[in-house]
């Protein structure tokens, strides 16, 4: 008998495992009239989920098969979790929110209820009241999964959270054309998309939004929207393949609906519209004969219905959620170091040096432009591209800003050690990388230049803006030569370097010390000499022993140091006269 209980147990235990093993997966969650509805894109099923009798206002998934919402009994908000990884799951109340369905409501569209978001440490939840209610200071709700507590946060609180970090750097858009960059090269999406067609009457294409997160899983589609000058603005979405190819307008979509989402097998589920029964009160032939609809189009192009009357739907992820690498503010960082393909940066005022881990291409050089703006070049295969990130922001977001047209070969020599050197000029708003590399006398022979303000590039200086002339410099460097009392006799180091050989100078941020470098004249490379350093006041004056300022980074940081490279890597001369090595990469750039 006890033998019969004991399998009899096993065989139950064993229904159960098979039960859960055989749990539908849930891929979206659509919303309709406050109630959730499942959709499993294996069995092609939209099956109510009748357990909530509070009406659902918004969904979150943090990780597979597990997910958060927000119900609402009258005005009171309640979060709840489910655990869809098991059959029949049952609400589980997690906490108040202190916020009312009003407060959240977007009073514009009756059922238009404002998102959660989660932090990058997947542990925090945040509900974010109506922006246009001014009243109350505290606009956002925190959650602490861990804690199970809820508090409120202002607005400068919040800003921090709000902060993106997320890289957005292989999705750029260049002379009215969208490009997807892959690790193969650049690879245009829209050269064979006309987005002015028929039945939007012609209307000049006005803008394109996309991110990562529009390519379908096989990376084959893309899903974009496109934005039309009609009044306030108009737009739908088109789908098309990865090279342009096949583009497809969802003629009944709208650019302000919740954007559309791929599934595991490539389908694409997006709001549509439907025709509103007359039988609705609302219904006006005139100017509301449509409704929102969910629909979902096959990886064909066919779409169908998917849930009628409803407007808002969630997609669970594809994978569970991983926590990004979190990224360090660079505020008060003064030097960007590259090595070896990486970005550091280093902070004068407590000594510290901060990776920049959300990089994952290959950096190869870079360069300031304004203090708080750093552009920078990365390889991904062979080709180059600039990209830049604002230094000022508590978490900085790197920006593609265009592909060089160059090839990692154009701007890299082994021989010579240099790695496609980087220059800006703030008064003319360019940004300079080297080409044409000359392996015999290890020297570029060309620059190639990207304007910040047209946004245009050129490989030569525009005409405009012109050079200068030798006497306008010669001007110049008297005129600042006499503010900190010194004389070319002075900085001349005597030996085989000439009277007249200063050639580079530079003051620093506090106005106390001096770097110039003196050239010799050495066969068809030109000139090339070490690079030295004084103070105003004469006490100090030295040659930086190994230095040669042709094959070398230098600069001023705000305490006063000039930081420069040598043969062994980066060191800082401070104005007493001491030297002290700092790192040991080869490539940097101050912000002064």
């Amino acid at each position: 008998m006890k033998k019969a209980i004991l399998f009899l147990i096993a065989t139950l235990a064993l229904g159960v495992m098979s039960c859960d093993s055989n749990n539908p997966r849930v891929d979206v969650v659509v919303i309709s009239h406050g109630q959730m509805q499942f959709y499993n894109h294996a069995t092609h099923k939209l099956t109510p989920y009748e357990a909530e009798t509070d009406s659902v206002v918004n969904v979150l998934f943090d990780k597979s098969d597990h997910m958060f919402y927000t119900a609402a009994h009258q005005q009171s908000l309640t979060l709840k979790s489910l655990d869809l990884s098991v059959p029949h799951p049952q609400p589980k109340v997690c906490a108040n929110w202190n916020l009312t369905l009003l407060q959240i409501t977007d009073m514009m569209y009756e059922t238009g209820a404002m998102g959660m978001f989660m932090d990058e440490s997947l542990e925090n939840l945040y509900l974010m009241r109506n922006i246009f209610d001014d009243d109350d200071p505290t606009y956002v709700e925190v959650y602490n999964i861990a804690s199970g507590t809820i508090k409120g946060l202002t607005i400068e609180e919040y800003e921090p959270v709000n902060s993106s970090s997320i890289a957005q750097d292989h999705f750029y858009n260049e002379n009215g054309k969208f490009y997807y960059v892959s690790p193969e090269g650049r690879v245009c999406l829209t050269d064979q998309i006309d987005l002015r067609s028929e039945n939007l009457d012609g209307m000049d294409l006005e803008d394109l939004y996309y991110s990562p997160s529009n390519m379908s899983r096989d990376g084959k589609k893309i899903v974009f929207a496109s934005n039309f000058e009609v009044g306030e603005g108009y737009g739908q979405y088109c789908v098309a393949d990865s090279d342009g190819q096949h583009q497809m307008e969802l003629d009944d979509s709208n650019i302000w609906t919740v954007p559309p989402q791929w599934l595991a097998d490539g389908s694409l589920v997006y709001v549509g519209g439907e025709p509103r029964p007359e039988s609705d009160p609302t219904y006006d032939p005139d100017w509301n004969a449509t409704r929102y609809c969910i629909k979902i189009m096959d990886p064909q192009g066919k779409a169908s219905l998917l849930a009628s009357d409803a407007e808002y739907f969630y997609v669970n992820p594809i994978e569970p959620l991983k926590t990004r690498e979190k990224q360090a503010s660079l505020q008060g960082c003064e030097m960007a170091i590259v090595d070896n393909g990486k970005l550091t940066f280093y902070n004068p005022t407590d000594d510290t040096f901060v990776p920049f881990v959300i990089e994952k291409d290959y950096v190869v050089s870079a360069s300031f432009f304004e203090e708080d703006v750093l552009y920078y070049t990365v390889a991904i295969g062979d080709e180059l591209y600039l990209k830049k990130i604002f230094m000022a922001a508590y978490l900085p977001e790197i920006i593609l800003v265009t592909d060089w047209d160059l090839k990692l070969g154009d701007c890299y020599s082994e021989v010579c050690g240099k790695t496609a050197k980087m220059e800006c000029c703030l008064d003319i708003p360019l940004v300079g990388i080297e080409t044409g590399v000359y392996e015999e006398v290890c020297v570029f022979t060309g620059v190639k230049y990207y304007n910040a303000i047209t946004e245009e590039q050129t490989d030569y200086w525009p005409d405009e803006y012109g050079y200068g002339d030798d006497a306008a410099n010669e001007e110049q460097l008297r005129r600042e030569l006499g503010l900190l009392n010194l004389s070319r006799f002075d900085l001349n180091l005597g030996g085989n370097v000439e009277e007249n050989a200063l050639e580079l100078y530079s003051i620093s941020p506090t106005h106390e010390c001096f770097a110039y470098a003196t050239y010799l004249e050495l066969g068809p490379t030109g000139g090339q000499g070490p690079l030295c350093f004084a103070t105003v006041d004469g006490k100090v004056k030295m040659v930086l022993e190994g230095t040669d300022v042709q094959n070398m980074y230098y600069g001023w940081l705000s305490d006063g140091r000039l930081a420069y490279t040598d043969q062994e890597g980066i060191k800082v001369v401070s104005p007493d006269g001491t030297i002290t090595q700092l790192s040991s990469a080869r490539m940097f750039v101050t912000v002064h």
